[in-house]
C-alpha cells in the first residue's frame, strides 16, 4: 500500500510478479506515484491487481502497464492518471469504481478484454474500446463506443448518446444525458427486471430512442415514459 509520494526515474513501482502469483498494489487517496522516462506503474508476468485511488502519472504519457497474466486495474472516482493506462496481454479487466462522477477517454486505454462498472458512482465513457462490459452499479454513460457484449445487471443504468455493443438489461436503460439516442450495435434483451426508460419533449416533439441494429426481444420489464 502506497500513502505517499514515490518518484523514479525509469519506474514509479515495478510490481515483478512471478507468472501464477497474484500481487496487489493499493494507491491510496492523497497518494501519488509519478516516473520521468517509464510507466508510474508496471506489472509483471503474474495476475497482477492495482487499485488507484490517488495519482498515477508518467512524464512519458504510460501511466500504467500490466504485463503477461489475468490483470485487474480499478481507478476510484477520485482517482488521477497521467498517461495511458495497458492492460498487457492475458484477460484483463478494467474495474470503474467510487462513489463520485469521473470521465475516462477510451483512446487512452489499450488491451483490456473486459470492463466493470460496480459502486454507487457515476461515470462517463469517452472514445472507443473493444471490450465486454457490464454495469453492475450505479450509472455508465456511453457517450463514446464499447463494442464489446454487454450487461446491465438489475439496480444499475445505462445511458449516453454512443454506440454499445449487443447486451442484456436486468437493470435501467435511459438513452441519451436528457434527450438522445443511444445505439445498440448488436441484440438487445430486456428481462423480468429491467426498464427502459424513455424521456420525452412535450415543446419539442423530440423523445429518447434506442436504435438497436439486431433484434429487440423484450421477455418482461417495463417502459417508463
Amino acid at each position: 500500500t502506497n500513502r505517499r509520494l514515490i518518484v523514479g526515474e525509469q519506474i514509479g513501482v515495478d510490481i515483478r510478479s512471478a507468472a501464477g502469483v497474484t500481487s496487489t498494489l493499493l494507491n491510496a487517496p492523497g497518494a501519488a506515484i509519478e516516473s520521468v522516462l517509464g510507466p508510474g506503474v508496471r506489472g509483471g508476468d503474474g495476475d497482477d491487481r492495482v487499485e488507484n485511488h490517488g495519482i498515477i502519472s508518467s512524464a512519458a504519457n504510460m501511466a500504467v502497464a500490466l504485463g503477461a497474466g489475468n490483470d485487474e486495474l480499478l481507478l476510484d472516482t477520485n482517482a488521477r492518471l497521467g498517461g495511458t493506462i495497458d492492460g498487457g496481454s492475458g484477460i484483463d479487466t478494467l474495474a470503474l469504481a467510487g462513489s463520485g462522477v469521473l470521465a475516462l477517454d477510451l483512446t487512452t486505454t489499450n488491451g483490456f478484454e473486459r470492463l466493470r462498472k460496480q459502486d454507487a458512482g457515476g461515470w462517463r465513457l469517452l472514445g472507443s474500446g473493444d471490450m465486454s462490459w457490464t454495469v453492475e452499479a450505479g450509472q455508465l454513460a456511453v457517450d463514446g463506443a464499447v463494442s464489446g457484449a454487454g450487461a446491465v445487471r438489475p439496480g444499475a443504468t445505462l445511458s449516453g448518446t454512443g454506440v454499445v455493443g449487443g447486451f442484456v438489461n436486468q437493470g435501467a436503460v435511459a438513452p441519451g444525458n436528457s434527450i438522445g439516442t443511444l445505439r445498440v450495435s448488436g441484440n438487445y434483451e430486456q428481462q423480468a427486471t429491467g426498464t427502459l426508460v424513455i424521456d420525452a419533449s412535450i415543446v419539442s416533439g423530440f423523445a429518447d430512442r434506442l436504435e438497436v441494429a439486431g433484434q429487440a426481444v423484450i421477455k418482461g420489464g417495463a417502459i417508463a415514459v
